[in-house]
């Protein structure tokens, strides 16, 4: 059936069988690492094209206009700073990336695009959503999985294309980001937008911190093992690097691997960083109760963050 195709599917591409348990019935598959991901496969029986009405006019419109001449895609991990990084590019005139290929948000897209299916959408967008002739998407390791089903099929859909690595140096870190938006809500900051969120409503789960790491890291193995098997070499970012570096010295650093010229004053940023006070206490409490697990972590990274480029 359905879930046995989609099960075959993953095990071809390396990922193990036992992701793919129909509910969490014990505790292991309950603190499976990817299990929270994996809750969202409803998403793959809810197809993104159902809902878009075709109006042959428009799409005629979007057909007729030249694709994007260069294309990039730009893998990411949750709380790793890429809605920071995504906007900067399009301030910038450096495409419009934005999670195309994440089926939770692929339906307003595919109606901008006129696209009624999957072949549709992936011959539209780089006509209708590009800019500077530019064509850019983020995207995760499990989005591959989920909108084409393997890696191969996602491979063969972007040939030649630029491919960027943005990860976080500080994984604890970005696990206690990623808990501070769940209990609160609230990713990001936009424009001028007060911030409302109080430290009352944040609260250290040590738990949840080893869970969100070990997802992560799932996420991390496999980008890696991705560009290993198509013999890729991404432009390694990291969110810190780009913040040292500040916005001005990464958008030309973009800019130049692209071969394109960003805009010499682009609009001001549309979103900001939500701080807490708590995040630093919970970091340090979080590492030196958990100090072997974090070693741990630690130096299965080290390979990977010590082929960091900063611009």
């Amino acid at each position: 059936g359905f879930h046995n195709r989609q099960k075959a599917a993953m095990c071809a591409v390396g990922a193990p069988a036992t992701v793919w348990p129909p509910a969490p019935s014990t505790r292991k598959e309950r603190d499976c690492p990817v299990w929270d991901q994996l809750n969202m496969l409803k998403w793959l029986v809810r197809s993104p094209f159902r809902t878009v009405e075709v109006n042959p006019s428009l799409r005629r419109q979007i057909e007729t206009r030249d694709p994007a001449g260069r294309s990039y895609g730009i893998f990411f991990t949750p709380r790793s700073g890429s809605t920071w990084f995504t906007d900067l590019m399009t301030r910038h005139g450096l495409g419009q990336p934005a999670e195309l290929f994440n089926p939770q948000h692929m339906a307003p897209f595919a109606q901008d695009a006129q696209a009624a299916t999957l072949a549709d959408y992936l011959r539209l967008l780089p006509r209708q959503r590009q800019a500077g002739g530019l064509f850019g998407f983020k995207l995760t390791y499990l989005h591959v999985l989920m909108t084409f089903r393997s890696e191969t099929r996602f491979f063969r859909a972007f040939p030649d294309t630029t491919w960027i690595w943005l990860v976080r140096e500080d994984i604890v870190a970005q696990a206690i980001s990623g808990s501070r938006v769940h209990q609160t809500g609230i990713a990001q900051l936009r424009g001028a937008q007060v911030d409302t969120v109080t430290d009352a409503a944040f609260h250290y789960r040590p738990s949840e911190l080893r869970r969100r790491i070990k997802r992560l890291r799932w996420l991390e193995t496999r980008t890696e093992g991705f560009f290993a098997r198509r013999g890729l070499s991404p432009c390694r970012l990291s969110y810190e690097r780009l913040q040292q570096a500040g916005e001005t010295a990464t958008a030309k650093f973009i800019a130049s691997m692209l071969k394109a010229e960003p805009f010499d004053t682009p609009p001001e940023g549309r979103f900001h960083r939500v701080a807490s006070q708590k995040a630093p206490e919970f970091a340090a409490r979080f590492r030196d109760e958990n100090a072997a697990f974090v070693e741990r972590i630690d130096a299965q990274r080290a390979s990977m963050l010590a082929q960091l480029q900063s611009p």
